[in-house]
């Protein structure tokens, strides 16, 4: 997807009292001056997902998610490969849940704050692909820094994946949007 201005993917305008929530989504290959993927000016919250490969073009009002106004909240995503900052915030109230991974050129700025639980290291993600389910997604990779690296006393998770697997399988949730299935269960027959 492609946008002129603003929200490669999605333009979130309205009033900051507004809510939207992603969960369980993949965003790749957007495009725009501001908010490569998401342009907000509401009450958005993030979690579960995926940000690959999105470009932002404007100076220092650029990011994957280009947040103007309203509340920002984030948490257990990826934002990997992408052009532009990962996330700019120049408006509203921000909230960092923690679990998140920047890597390569999607480092979070302008008014986001990493939490400690927050990683800079490679999430090994594969390219957008059916890997079953209803929508494309990209798998994480051996030796990505995205599995079993979720919070490991999460509640209130998702019981599924953007695939519609289950979550949590190994010793924590995974980061992003998929969940790699680490089945060890011997196959008889």
């Amino acid at each position: 997807n492609t946008a002129s201005s603003q929200g490669g993917a999605i333009n979130m305008e309205g009033t900051a009292t507004s809510t939207a929530e992603i969960v369980n989504s993949t965003f790749s290959g957007n495009s725009a001056q501001y908010g490569g993927a998401i342009e907000n000016g509401l009450a958005l919250t993030v979690s579960h997902s995926t940000f690959a490969g999105n470009t932002s073009t404007a100076g220092s009002f650029n990011g994957t998610i280009d947040s103007y106004a309203g509340s920002l909240a984030i948490t257990h995503s990826i934002f990997a490969n992408n052009t532009g900052r990962g996330i700019n915030v120049t408006g509203g109230s921000v909230s960092n849940g923690g679990y998140n991974i920047y890597y390569n050129n999607s480092v979070a700025l302008g008014g986001w704050t990493a939490a400690g639980t927050d990683k800079t290291t490679d999430p090994v993600l594969g390219t957008l692909q059916d890997n079953g389910g209803a929508t494309p997604t990209m798998l994480p990779g051996s030796g990505s820094s995205a599995i079993d690296a979720g919070n490991p006393a999460i509640s209130g998770a998702p019981a599924t994946d953007q695939r519609g697997g289950t979550r949590v399988s190994g010793s924590a949730i995974d980061i992003g949007a998929v969940e790699l299935v680490n089945d060890t269960t011997p196959v008889l027959g």
